[in-house]
């Protein structure tokens, strides 16, 4: 009977044991059975420490041992306990002790592996010890575990090494720490140079298993870098200071970075300057990670560690206050810290959690989701103001909001206005805001009324007028207009040569140059003859006739390619169909009223066909403007069916400009450059620049507006410019413009664009001058010749030949192909595809390889300017021959920083830019070859080709690898070329000598500095030094015989704190958390 009770009380006991300890075997019996948090007042706190060798685990036990006994820290009662690991405690009755285990004797001259590790002894009084007799434990043959009070609480120490983790299995914990000790990081031999690493690699392949140990304990694993033997970093020579709070820093940079892999909570101990405080902190802080189950769920949102964090969420002791436990510093939640660190995992299955579905019995929600921190912000603003990376947990925030606020299943207006009351109290008024208030609507399903509506088009239609129709007809205006004007400005001056008037103040005010005609000897036989002439004569000898007739000849050329543009457009069509049902139906004769409005909507469409006709670059900025407006305000499957239509808009108007700026653009300012350089040369040369835009001056009774050159000249190259940069940004399909990087790539290919046509632009003036005064002509008769060439050059690499087949009667666009083509080719290489007839509803050309087209023109450009250049800096110029030089170097520089833009673009900011540059090299009998495999256009037949790119024969080759190639030498194992060698020959008396120069001034410099470093610095470094603390962070080496009155216990000054940090907790001391 008694052998029963004894049984019954054993088995309570045991149970109770059971009950008592939260750590079994797996996570789903931790759900369902216990609750896992549950803690009781005298539960002891179990911490196994693993180490990464048995060596190590016994260095480490005895440096624990010295540190428990050192007596400068509140760690009190300890003891080395050989007791069972997994009985509760029981105090030790002495060597017939029941509780403890018997094992073997130990010998005496058993060393531990930690004698001889550099550190120096320390007597103490002897902890309160296991028996010489004892038997077996768990852990090993020969060591037990510590056993200590924190502040009145037990704690249990066990140490294991790494090949003895299969025990983790069997028995139980309440903290998992992984041991990694600082060591010299490899390829550093100088100490001093605080080359310190953690033994990270021995643990990499070991973290799968212990995150299954780690699922048996509610914290996750804790990664301990400590710092324990010097000795670890290398050699140290007699004398040698080693930078101690540099390695310490190093070292739990580290042990943050190790853990942000690992997602473990970091921790760091030095062992080496600090005392038994290190352990002191770090288990004073394993006992508020013990009773505090929000501290425990901000180490894990600190650590991203969402398998923990929803094992502590989820249980039935985690209280509210726990979910809103606040950090000390920011007073953030962990959630609020999950979102300022990006965990979106964790965040989003925070907010997906039972918990946080409103209850009338709980108003946690509310409080949970308007809680602040101390900086006064809330969830919702840190979420927002991440970006786009957390939009999901944005929108699950606000699917809460409208949980809490709108009550009712009608989303009654009181509730609405709540929602937005509670919406402006977190937010800032900003753009982020507003979409957010779009959002919170559009996840009820609100429909917008008919004001709202309304509204919203109004904001469209004005957004679009103003960002793009309004800014391009502004810009048209200005361009097209000040040619218009200054055609007009010529045409006075005709009329003028043939009408004088005593009232006419233009004629005095713009021909001043005309009376000094004779002054600067502007014959032109003088130019037939060979002599020197001055270029303020070319303006003078160009006739009012001349200059108004090629004005007017460059504004009306671009229109007959407008004209065939509209007739071969779809709106064409449309507009044909249309007038067709206006007349059928005029026809019906359904009374005078319908008569009346059909005659009307006739007059209409009459006027919009003829607008369209005179006027198409004008009208596509319209018809952009529409189809960008419909698209916009469009939903569902009709915003689908519109996307075609927006592209092919986007396309025409790009061409349609592309056409307008390459036949008006191109040729209005070589005219009026011509006419004004030598203006630009006198005003230089003067004392004094004047910039003159336009003259108001007064023929008869009439004002007349007489404009500069100068912006006609400076609006052409910017529309040439920016026309060319926006149509290839429009292939792009918004690659360029999808945010502020795009732009900056944009703007690269415009300052290509630019350099390139400014530099060209000037070449071909000059050019013209060297054919003498007034002569303009010959100037226009090299570019028929140049846009001929690169209309040949377009047919052979690109798809031209489609057009030929497919173009239809007279083949009309095959030649608008290449005339167009050729044309849009005279300043820089481009490739415009605009026929809208061949294949009315397809996407422009895309993924072509245009390496070879592009290489083969900007040689062309490079050779014609090179030529050109040289044939005008060698006329009877004077102007021209007095600054050859700068001349050259200025221009073809323009040229060559255009090239080098375009280059940077193409190959480092391109879309596709890994893809261009694609090349291979290999080594075929002997010879070196670069292949580049590209598909291209060639007459028309398009197929990926294989591009030599550069091929070096096996003779030259030999002699190249035989001055640059590597010789490896086998007494060293390095590699060294032969001209490196003679290079490095050559460079050093240089390097020499710049390094004695350097020494002369920085000595110079501390003899200049002497004085100041004497009377000022001196007595504050003097002052400072009276005031510090005896005690260094400077590690020496010492010996045998000093280590008997100098020890290590040195205190560290400098700590890392959470805001230095972005992972960690403040903590006293030296046990830092990281």
């Amino acid at each position: 009977m008694s052998n029963a009770v004894k049984k019954s009380k054993t088995m309570v006991e045991k149970k109770a044991f059971q009950a008592h300890h939260r750590n079994i075997s797996s996570v789903s019996d931790i759900s369902v059975t216990i609750d896992p948090i549950k803690r009781e007042d005298g539960d002891e706190i179990k911490v196994v420490f693993l180490l990464d060798s048995w060596t190590e685990r016994n260095s480490m036990f005895d440096l624990i041992h010295r540190y428990l006994q050192d007596g400068q820290s509140d760690i009190v009662g300890a003891a080395l306990m050989n007791h069972h690991w997994e009985q509760p405690h029981k105090d030790c009755t002495g060597q017939e002790c029941v509780h403890c285990i018997k094992i073997a004797m130990p010998m005496k001259d058993d060393r531990r592996a930690s004698d001889d590790n550099g550190l120096a002894p320390r007597p103490a009084a002897q902890l309160k010890t296991r028996h010489e007799s004892y038997g077996h434990s768990l852990v090993s043959t020969n060591e037990g575990y510590f056993r200590f009070f924190i502040d009145g609480h037990p704690f249990r120490l066990m140490l294991l090494s790494k090949d003895r983790q299969n025990l983790l299995k069997i028995i139980t914990f309440d903290f998992l720490v992984v041991c990694m000790q600082v060591h010299r990081r490899d390829g550093y031999e100088d100490v001093t140079a605080s080359g310190a690493t953690l033994d990270e690699n021995i643990w990499e392949f070991e973290w799968k298993r212990l995150e299954k140990h780690s699922k048996k304990i509610l914290a996750p694993v804790i990664l301990l870098g400590y710092f324990r033997d010097i000795l670890k970093l290398g050699q140290i020579g007699h004398g040698d200071s080693l930078p101690l709070d540099k390695i310490i820093f190093d070292s739990k940079m580290n042990v943050q970075r190790a853990c942000r892999k690992y997602r473990a909570i970091p921790r760091f101990c030095d062992f080496v300057t600090g005392s038994s405080q290190e352990l002191y902190n770090l288990f004073a802080d394993f006992k508020k990670l013990f009773f505090e189950t929000g501290y425990i769920l901000q180490q894990c949102a600190l650590a991203n560690n969402i398998p923990h964090f929803k094992m502590v969420m989820e249980s039935v002791s985690c209280t509210d206050e726990d979910l809103l436990y606040q950090d000390s510093e920011t007073g953030d939640n962990p959630v609020m810290i999950a979102a300022k660190l990006r965990h979106k995992d964790l965040v989003s299955d925070v907010l997906r959690s039972n918990r946080f579905s409103r209850t009338e019995e709980s108003n946690f929600l509310e409080k949970f989701i308007h809680s602040r921190n101390k900086y006064d912000q809330t969830l919702l603003h840190m979420v927002a103001i991440q970006g786009p990376e957390l939009e999901e947990q944005k929108l699950l925030i606000l699917r809460k909001e409208i949980e809490i606020h709108c009550l009712s299943e009608l989303t009654h207006e009181p509730d609405q206005l709540k929602l937005q009351r509670c919406l402006r109290s977190q937010l800032k008024s900003s753009a982020e805001a507003a979409i957010i208030n779009e959002q919170s609507r559009a996840l009820q399903g609100i429909p917008k009324t008919a004001r709202e509506l309304k509204a919203e088009k109004g904001k469209i239609w004005s957004r679009l007028f103003f960002s793009t129709l309004f800014l391009s007809l502004i810009f048209n205006a200005i361009d097209t207009g000040s040619d218009i004007l200054i055609m007009m400005r010529y045409f006075h001056e005709l009329v003028g040569d043939q009408e004088q008037s005593m009232e006419n103040t233009c004629d005095t005010e713009n021909n001043p140059d005309r009376f000094n005609e004779t002054t600067f000897n502007c014959d032109t036989e003088n130019w037939d003859r060979g002599a020197n002439i001055t270029i303020k004569c070319f303006p003078l000898k160009m006739d009012p006739q001349s200059k108004f007739g090629y004005t007017l000849f460059f504004i009306l050329v671009p229109w007959p390619f407008f004209i065939y543009e509209f007739f071969t457009s779809r709106h064409y069509e449309n507009m044909k169909i249309k007038g067709a049902e206006i007349v059928e139906e005029m026809a019906q004769c359904n009374g005078m009223k319908s008569l009346v409005l059909c005659y009307l909507k006739l007059i209409l469409h009459s006027i919009t066909f003829i607008s369209c006709v005179t006027f198409w670059p004008i009208a596509v900025l319209f018809i952009k403007y529409y189809e960008d407006g419909k698209y916009y305000l469009s939903k569902g499957a009709k915003k689908v069916a519109r996307e075609k239509k927006i592209e092919t808009s986007e396309v025409l108007y790009s061409t349609a400009r592309v056409m307008e700026v390459s036949l008006e653009s191109s040729f209005q300012p070589t005219i009026q450059l011509y006419l004004l350089f030598p203006t630009l040369v006198q005003q230089v040369e003067g004392e004094k620049f004047v910039f003159q835009v336009f003259t108001v001056c007064r023929a008869g009774t009439i004002p007349v507006i007489k404009p500069d050159q100068t912006i006609s000249i400076i609006t052409s190259i910017l529309s040439l410019s920016w026309c060319f940069t926006a149509y290839h940004a429009t292939l792009k399909r918004g690659a360029l413009d999808k945010d502020l990087a795009a732009l900056f790539y944009r703007a690269v290919l415009f300052l290509s664009v630019l350099f390139q046509i400014l530099g060209r632009l000037f070449i071909m003036v000059f050019f013209a001058y060297s054919f003498g005064p007034g002569r303009y002509y010959p100037l226009l008769i090299f570019l028929g010749s140049h846009i001929l060439l690169m209309s040949f050059l377009h047919f052979v690499f690109s798809d031209a030949k489609k057009y030929w087949q497919k173009g239809g009667f007279l083949n009309l666009s095959f030649f608008h192909y290449l005339i167009g083509n050729g044309l849009a080719n005279i300043y820089i290489h481009n490739w415009i595809r605009m026929d809208p007839l061949l294949l009315p509803w397809a996407k422009p050309l895309q993924h072509v390889s245009t390496l070879v087209r592009q290489f083969l023109f900007d040689m062309i450009f490079i050779l014609e300017n090179a030529i050109l250049l040289g044939i005008a800096l060698n006329s009877n110029i004077i102007e021209l021959k007095e600054s050859q030089a700068t001349y050259v170097i200025v221009l073809m520089g323009f040229q060559f920083v255009g090239l080098i833009l375009k280059c940077v673009y193409y190959r480092y900011l391109h879309i596709w830019a890994w893809l261009i540059m694609d090349y291979t090299t290999m080594k075929e009998d002997g010879h070196w070859k670069c292949i580049l495999f590209s598909n291209m256009f060639l007459c028309g037949d398009i197929r990926e080709r294989k591009l030599l790119l550069c091929c070096i024969p096996r003779p030259v080759f030999r002699v190249l690898n035989f001055f640059f190639g590597d010789r490896k030498f086998t007494c060293t194992g390095s590699t060294c070329s032969l001209c490196g060698a003679l290079v490095s020959i050559l460079l050093f008396p240089i390097a020499l000598c710049l390094a004695l120069l350097a020494l002369v001034l920085v000595l110079a410099m501390g003899i200049l500095f002497t004085p100041v470093f004497v009377f000022i610095i001196l007595p504050c470094l003097v002052v400072a030094k009276c005031r510090q603390s005896q005690n260094t962070n400077n590690i020496v080496k010492i010996t045998e015989s000093e280590s008997k009155t100098e020890n290590f216990l040195l205190s560290e000054t400098d700590r890392i704190t959470m805001s230095d940090l972005t992972i960690g907790t403040s903590c006293d001391n030296n046990c830092t958390n990281v």
